[in-house]
């Protein structure tokens, strides 16, 4: 992790982790329901 010199920089930083975090869960999420319905489907 970068240090930062100020509040703000720490915060932005902060932020575009959660949305990164959220990006991989939802692909995670996604991927997981598709392939539940694959197996149903194939099953």
């Amino acid at each position: 992790m970068t240090q930062h010199l100020n509040a703000e920089q720490t915060l932005e930083d902060q932020a575009t982790m959660r949305r990164l975090a959220i990006v991989i869960g939802g692909f995670v999420a996604f991927t997981a329901i598709g392939a539940l319905l694959v197996g149903l489907i194939a099953g």
